[in-house]
């Protein structure tokens, strides 16, 4: 885990967010809770949707029956979030990388716009 300059423990399954008015730094979504622990459960791109968050991580991932792998999007929809991050996955990948031939690993992810 790293450890940052005000005290919190993040690992790379977690989200900090930034306050630029205040200078504070807070977990925002702590990956641990909602079952991604392992090393390829890394998350390392995000995008927001009003509640939604849409990941990918850094390898292969399994979360309340949902598989995939580095070249996938998942959404994750949180009742909770901050040091009690609780919520779901849905049930099917958002994006299947392999689906598209696309076999590296996602380094950005955005909804877009509808």
């Amino acid at each position: 885990p790293a450890r940052l300059s005000n005290g919190l423990s993040v690992r790379n399954e977690d989200l900090i967010r930034y306050d630029p008015a205040s200078g504070d730094l807070s977990l925002y979504f702590d990956g641990s809770d909602v079952g991604l622990r392992g090393l390829g459960e890394n998350v390392d791109a995000i995008a927001m949707r009003g509640d939604e968050l849409l990941l990918s991580t850094a390898g292969r991932f399994h979360v309340s029956g949902l598989d995939g792998r580095n070249e996938d999007a998942f959404i994750f929809t949180p009742t909770s979030l901050g040091q009690t991050t609780r919520g779901g996955f849905a049930s099917e990948l958002f994006f299947d990388g392999s689906q598209f031939k696309f076999f590296n690993d996602l380094a950005a992810v955005d909804f877009g716009v509808a």
